[in-house]
């Protein structure tokens, strides 16, 4: 926790991407969280669904989870937490989110395991991310 706390605090170049990830763009964002052990994986890499919108499919289990948006980097523009001090996410509801977080972690708890689609809105001047269960046809 100490070490989390020394980079978030200090946000220099401490380098805190996976090997895997280091050839990724710094302008990609991720879902980023426990469920990922806060690393950029490219599974939980989001993918824009329109000019602003982007998302991120995913399994859960019945959990608490807590995550965020942001680079492989954590460049401060493009790491999106909870703006206010409601984090936790409703299923089929939205929270506002705000960009140069550090500690402001969201939190979902699914009631069912399956899986999820988490959708980053970056629209101006409100952005929020959203979380939706997808239903099998």
């Amino acid at each position: 926790m100490l070490l989390l706390l020394i980079g978030c605090s200090s946000q220099e170049s401490v380098d805190h991407k996976p090997l895997e990830e280091s050839n990724q763009s710094n302008n990609d964002l991720y879902l980023r969280g426990d469920m990922t052990n806060w690393d950029a994986l490219s599974q939980y890499k989001a993918r824009a669904i329109s000019r602003n919108t982007f998302a991120v499919e995913v399994s859960l289990v019945p959990r608490q989870y807590h995550f965020k948006f942001a680079s492989v980097d954590w460049t401060p523009n493009s790491n999106f937490g909870a703006l206010t001090e409601q984090k936790e996410l409703s299923l089929d509801s939205s929270v506002e989110v705000k960009a140069g977080t550090c500690m402001d972690e969201l939190t979902f708890t699914p009631n069912e395991a399956g899986r999820y689609r988490i959708i980053l809105e970056l629209t101006n001047p409100v952005k929020r991310v959203s979380i939706h269960k997808i239903h099998d046809s």
